[in-house]
């Protein structure tokens, strides 16, 4: 899933975020949408 980075920092960095992410093997990918670059993978 591609998620800007101001939505990751805002609601995927949360316990509960992250516990759903690993329960559900959802992979991210965190990209700036101002800069035009990935900043993060998630594995």
């Amino acid at each position: 899933m591609a998620v800007p980075v101001i939505a990751y920092e805002a609601f995927f960095k949360r316990e509960f975020a992250q516990l759903s992410l690993e329960k559900y093997q959802i992979r991210l990918m965190i990209y700036d949408p101002i800069q035009e670059v990935i900043v993060q993978w998630t594995l």
